[in-house]
């Protein structure tokens, strides 16, 4: 589906902004800064104060520490989960949706440990899980069935200068256990000029049988290229079918290629039931390292205003 319709679909979500304006139970911040006598409970300072107080306590640098180490782990999750995976032969929005959909869940119990155990061991907790299962994640990837990959040069030519552009098709053919031939080809274009945008959709195998195969290829550089530059092209081959496909051989109508057959076994099918597991373990975590974000903050802004009667806004907001 279009971006467009997806969004129309999920608009009606954005109403759910509004329910902190009915949930919210408690008296007015500004009173509650009135004593009986009319003097103010609460002192506000400017930002450089604020500033200051928060660097001379203790617990919240310390803190602050840990969440930096932490987002830095989560950081990786986020885009190296995407990278990486992506050319592992795992289904990715499956793993996605096993990360983040549990997670409204997973918060409830994060917070009944807390309020049992109290933070240390449920933050604890939260650390491991996530651990467990990136390191679950990272070796449901290294079962077999990865794609074969090519890399190789080509070198621009003062033709391809005067076209404007470089055409390419590149070719898979195989057998399948019927020794039945299995192809499939795709075509790909990248420019000389500064205008045009490489692309070419991944070409999979048009058959009724149960072998297919999934090749695309993309380049380092795909447009503004000059006389006698290198680009270098990355070709991946997928077994996307249910049985293997054996003596593939990959031809380029742009650079000759050598002619070494090779063989590609189908994915696994508990690949993906693994893959869509771990996220869900990841999920006891993600949502919690999320969390600890506002609520820590906070709750040490409380104290500290407890104690000194301060309210410290760089606190509650940094």
């Amino acid at each position: 589906m279009n971006i467009r319709p997806v969004a129309m679909i999920v608009l009606p979500i954005v109403l759910t902004t509004l329910i902190p304006l009915f949930l919210i139970k408690e008296d007015s911040t500004l009173e509650n800064r009135i004593s009986p006598d009319g003097e103010q409970r609460t002192k506000t300072v400017n930002l450089i104060k604020s500033i200051a107080f928060t660097f001379k306590n203790r617990s919240y640098i310390l803190w602050m520490i840990v969440y930096a180490i932490m987002t830095f782990g989560v950081q990786l999750f986020l885009s190296g989960i995407n990278e990486y995976f992506s050319v592992a032969g795992m289904s990715m929005i499956y793993v996605m949706m096993a990360s983040f959909a549990p997670v409204p869940f997973t918060l409830l119990l994060y917070n009944k440990l807390t309020k049992k155990k109290g933070f240390g061991f449920s933050f604890r907790y939260t650390l491991c899980v996530f651990a467990i299962g990136m390191a679950a994640m990272f070796a449901v990837s290294f079962i077999p069935t990865r794609p074969q990959k090519f890399t190789y040069k080509y070198t621009v030519t003062q033709a391809d200068v005067d076209a404007g552009r470089i055409d390419s098709t590149v070719t898979v053919k195989g057998k399948d256990p019927n020794g039945a031939d299995v192809t499939a080809s795709t075509d790909y274009t990248v420019y000389t000029t500064e205008t045009g945008i490489a692309a070419a959709k991944p070409a999979v195998t048009e058959t009724e049988s149960d072998a297919k195969l999934r090749i695309t290829k993309r380049a380092n550089k795909t447009s503004n290229l000059e006389l006698g530059e290198e680009i270098t092209y990355t070709v991946l081959v997928k077994n996307e079918g249910k049985v293997p496909v054996t003596d593939i051989v990959l031809e380029d109508s742009l650079v000759p290629m050598e002619a070494k057959s090779f063989d590609l076994k189908p994915q696994s099918a508990i690949k993906t039931p693994l893959a869509i597991l771990t996220g869900l373990i990841s999920s006891f975590g993600i949502g919690a390292l999320f969390s600890v974000a506002y609520s820590v903050p906070s709750q040490l802004a409380a104290e500290e205003e407890k104690r000194t009667g301060i309210s410290n806004a760089a606190m509650y907001f940094a």
